[in-house]
């Protein structure tokens, strides 16, 4: 069974060999590496025009676009199993061969989760976190799926929309995965992501922005909720709240889908007291963010 690992990548000339030779280092040999460029300027097309294996396949995109990318990589895709990326991160050696002899031999599940480890460039590790589910529709509350926690049937595989910048995975994931059946390996890591002052996700605020941005477009279209889908609403609500950077697609969004409970949230966060501790609630979210903390961040 043959795997394709989707590589995108913009200006990778750094960190592109690392991400090709953790794939060319697979215990699992059955596999093609697209790599999906988007219009790099830099030294990328000859670092990887370099590498000499013919499991490597380059393609020059004609327009940027990390969704773009990825959904041309799921076009030219010829395995059986679909295995995403990122440029400037690495898959660990065993990645693929666990994934594939389980889903193998449980053919009622679609796809395979390993745990992901954060480091940063000099390679202190910063945080580990091993996905799974904890309560009913919580993939309708936030995205828990790093890009390159899961491997999966390439049959299921829908497309990312690229009208969106951030959060576009999470809104694959839940095209892609909803009423699938997923296996978490809990105890195992499949891959490491790099945090460095590069990644896009280091933009907190904006990245809240379109969090909640996807969480309104998945409230329209789920029909049943519960407490912890309200709870997460409800923090997002805040944090938007006490963002001085707003997105206008976010709060047409809200208008549409939660503007009475955000009336009362914005009541509550005008209360002196209330006020104080939910802006204190707000920096130490964005405080803790992995992305901000870099090299300090405590694991």
């Amino acid at each position: 069974m043959k795997v394709s690992i989707i590589i995108p990548v913009y200006n990778g000339e750094r960190t592109i060999k690392r991400a090709i030779d953790s794939c060319l280092n697979q215990t699992y040999l059955d596999f093609e590496v697209l790599i999906m460029d988007n219009q790099s300027t830099d030294k990328t097309n000859k670092i990887v025009t370099s590498v000499n294996d013919d499991r490597i396949y380059y393609y020059q995109l004609p327009k940027k676009g990390r969704a773009l990318a990825r959904n041309e990589g799921l076009k030219k895709a010829s395995g059986d199993y679909i295995q995403f990326l990122d440029a400037d991160d690495v898959l660990l050696g065993n990645k693929l061969e666990e994934s594939i002899l389980f889903l193998e031999e449980n053919r009622n599940f679609s796809a395979y989760c390993h745990g992901i480890e954060y480091r940063s460039e000099s390679n202190t590790v910063l945080k580990v976190i091993f996905p799974k589910y904890n309560f009913s529709n919580e993939l309708f509350a936030h995205n828990i799926f790093p890009i390159h926690a899961l491997t999966f049937r390439s049959t299921i595989a829908k497309k990312f929309p690229e009208d969106m910048d951030y959060c576009e995975d999470w809104l694959f994931w839940v095209n892609t995965l909803d009423k699938e059946m997923i296996y978490f390996n809990v105890t195992t890591i499949g891959g490491i992501v790099y945090v460095h002052e590069e990644n896009t996700m280091s933009e907190t605020a904006l990245m809240s922005e379109y969090e909640l941005y996807v969480q309104q477009i998945l409230k329209s279209r789920i029909s049943v909720t519960n407490f912890s889908l309200l709870k997460n609403e409800i923090s997002l609500l805040i944090i938007h709240y006490f963002n001085l950077e707003k997105e206008q697609i976010t709060i047409n969004a809200i208008k549409n889908n939660s503007n009475i409970l955000y009336k009362l949230v914005s009541t509550l966060c005008k209360v002196p007291i209330a006020k104080n501790y939910l802006r204190s609630k707000v920096d130490d979210i964005i405080q803790k963010d992995i992305y901000n903390k870099g090299e300090n961040h405590e694991r």
